[in-house]
């Protein structure tokens, strides 16, 4: 019996000794993960060097440098970790000896995810493809002959990814901050919008290109790209907050960004807009409370569109640049929907207010936390699926059947509606090249895999340099669509795997949207960064907020109770 006991007190010890090992290394680990996050999310989007002149440059080489330190970091940390299980006799052997576990093929489904397969068949596939540019190999790895985003940048982000998904401890205050940071490039960039030039950052700037940058970020494509995604970030935190104050806070936080990306004057931001408004009854809309703010969400939009009005109407010396708010903003009964939606969120508010004292509270919940209807947000559902098929038939009026066409060319939209080569700054060209280049141009091999990483600029100057210049008088170093770029530049296997990476990470958000909010909120971000990216470009000046978002997403979905589920199938 006592030699029964001694064994208990001494397995006890043992692992009381590897449990207080782990978790004081894993802590330590989550620490300079949780400084790293806090460095991209709430820092990075402001720094600059020399304003607008080495901006893409700079925050690059600053991205790079967080990174590297952070996998230095970790890995003395591992190296330490190491060697302090090696010299404990007590637990000795218990790293390598999960590490040997862990890569076996019975138990690889425990740890890896299916946005880790998608991530690894994205490096290999740019590997690949930086071999196969041959003589472009060096501007494939750099991607110094677009915008850094070459195989070096992609080996970044993996490592990045692996870093963050695996050792970071969400909290909710890291998304505070980032939303802190996104409203301080929001308001700058909306005195930028007036021509204030606040921080001097337009000195030395030519007169004609002073229109086309913004706040810390730059290029206005840029910016605004930015500023959604702080939007969607604001807005999902302000319709899931309960505490009053904290709501105050959020919905001024959320106007700011909002009026940031309305006076950015860069038509991508109604597709990130679109984004979020479509999806986010699907994560969020779970009670009547989120249904409300759902409304007042909509009505700080749309004030937008009135603050445009007010903004071009009663002042001068603002940005003259059009855009497609300020279309918007010359159609009378556009500068007032906000007022509807305004009314609708504080009727219902005071509605359901109302019934507090309803029996149907059982004495346990105020009514607007009551759980809504699952039928709501299939309603939702119906409606977009509705909406969506218009705008197709609309699309396909206007392009291809032409029956209405004098109809179409009164309105205000056409010039947006038609698609040709002079579609969307001269866009449609642009695409048509590239999928020129694609089909008729390309052997089997650079389909796969494409040209190389980021060498839009080689393709498009090997195949149509004279069109571009005579025609347009430009050269396209990107396609201005992030989907065809990868196409061109990373072939089949890019694009479908970078698609599997972040679509994979949405539909881990949405298996866990009822058991975590910060998920929810940071697939919207994703959600809103991915459809602007359908006219616009990755640039490691604001892509690698989008990236980290998704980062934090794997990493809640994998310490999820959904996630110990499935693992418990296996």
């Amino acid at each position: 019996m006592s030699k029964l006991v001694i064994n208990t007190k001494e397995k006890k010890a043992k692992y009381s000794s590897s449990y207080n090992v782990d978790s004081i290394y894993k802590e330590i680990a989550s620490g300079i993960t949780g400084v790293v996050v806090f460095i991209l999310l709430a820092l990075f989007p402001l720094y600059t060097r020399r304003a607008y002149f080495d901006i893409l440059t700079a925050r690059y080489g600053a991205y790079r440098g967080i990174v590297i330190v952070h996998l230095i970091l970790l890995f003395i940390l591992s190296l330490i970790y190491l060697i302090n299980v090696n010299s404990n006799t007590d637990i000795k052997g218990g790293a390598l000896n999960r590490l040997s576990e862990a890569i076996m093929p019975k138990n690889i489904g425990k740890y890896i995810t299916l946005t880790d397969v998608f991530f690894v068949i994205m490096i290999i596939g740019c590997c690949i493809s930086t071999m196969y540019a041959k003589r472009y190999s060096g501007e494939a790895f750099y991607g110094n002959a677009g915008r850094y985003q070459g195989l070096e940048c992609w080996l970044l982000y993996f490592v990045s990814y692996i870093m963050i998904s695996r050792t970071f401890e969400y909290k909710k205050w890291y998304l505070d901050f980032a939303l802190i940071c996104g409203f301080i490039v929001s308001v700058w960039g909306i005195t930028d919008f007036f021509q204030l030039n606040i921080f001097n950052f337009f000195e030395g700037v030519q007169e004609h290109q002073k229109f086309q940058f913004a706040s810390t970020v730059g290029n206005l494509n840029t910016f605004t790209n930015y500023t959604a995604m702080v939007f969607a970030l604001g807005a999902g935190l302000f319709m899931v907050e309960k505490n009053t104050l904290k709501s105050i806070f959020y919905a001024v936080m959320t106007l700011g960004c909002s009026l940031g990306s309305v006076f950015g004057l860069s038509d991508n931001t109604i597709l990130s807009y679109a984004g979020f408004f479509i999806f986010a009854p699907f994560f969020l809309i779970k009670d009547r409370r989120s249904v409300v703010r759902f409304f007042y969400v909509a009505s700080i939009f749309f004030f937008g569109i009135f603050a445009m009005y007010v903004a071009c109407t009663y002042t001068t010396g603002y940005n003259t640049m059009t855009s497609i708010f300020k279309t918007l903003s010359n159609i009378e009964i556009m500068r007032f929907v906000f007022i509807p939606f305004l009314f609708v969120g504080i009727f219902l508010n005071i509605f359901w207010d109302a019934k507090n004292n309803n029996s149907l509270n059982n004495g346990n919940m105020l009514s607007i936390d009551m759980p809504v209807s699952k039928y709501v947000v299939r309603l939702w559902g119906i409606f977009v699926l509705i909406l969506i098929a218009v705008t197709v038939l609309i699309v396909l009026d206007v392009n291809v059947f032409k029956k209405h066409d004098e109809f179409w060319q009164k309105t205000t939209f056409y010039r947006e509606l038609l698609f040709n080569d002079d579609w969307g700054t001269h866009r449609g060209h642009n695409w048509r090249i590239a999928f020129t280049n694609f089909i008729e141009r390309f052997d089997w091999m650079r389909r796969i895999f494409g040209y190389g990483p980021d060498t839009y600029l080689i393709v498009t100057e090997r195949s149509f340099y004279e069109e571009m210049v005579n025609r347009y008088r430009e050269i396209y170093d990107s396609a201005h669509n992030e989907y065809i770029n990868y196409l061109i530049c990373e072939g089949v296997v890019g694009l479908v795997s970078y698609l599997g990476i972040f679509i994979s990470s949405l539909v881990y958000a949405y298996k866990i949207r009822k058991e975590n909010n910060a998920s929810s909120i940071l697939a919207l971000v994703v959600i809103s960064y991915m459809v602007q990216a359908i006219i616009n470009i990755a640039i490691p000046i604001t892509t690698p907020v989008f990236f980290v978002s998704m980062y934090i997403i794997v990493n809640i979905y994998l310490k999820s109770e959904e996630r110990k589920k499935y693992i418990g199938t296996l």
